[in-house]
């Protein structure tokens, strides 16, 4: 087991995860990050929001582009491998006050 603590805002962060597990036959990446703005949208500033979707949308995209290929190569070799990105209930039934988190999810 591998676990990598960073801050995935920044992609160099996911980019060095790759290097960190070069030589090592990885079966299963998970990612388990999350940010989350409760209250009033417009009480939160633009930062805040945007730090968000950094973390639960764009960093989560990085570590699919990273890991996935490597993953896929496991395939034809017969052996499984998997990509876990954690989300949350809120993606499907929302609530009041975490709008974007819930899309992001």
């Amino acid at each position: 087991v591998v676990i990598v603590d960073g801050d995935v805002r920044d992609v160099r962060t996911v980019l060095a995860t790759r290097e960190l597990c070069a030589g090592i036959d990885v079966g299963l990446v998970v990612y388990n990050a999350s940010v989350l703005l409760a209250g009033d949208f417009d009480a939160a500033p633009l930062e805040s929001k945007m730090a968000l979707l950094d973390v639960n949308v764009k960093a989560a995209v990085a570590v699919c582009d990273v890991f996935g290929t490597l993953l896929a190569a496991r395939q034809p070799r017969g052996r499984g491998a998997g990509l876990l990105l954690v989300s949350s209930l809120a993606a499907i039934t929302g609530a009041r006050g975490i709008a974007l988190y819930a899309a992001s999810k």
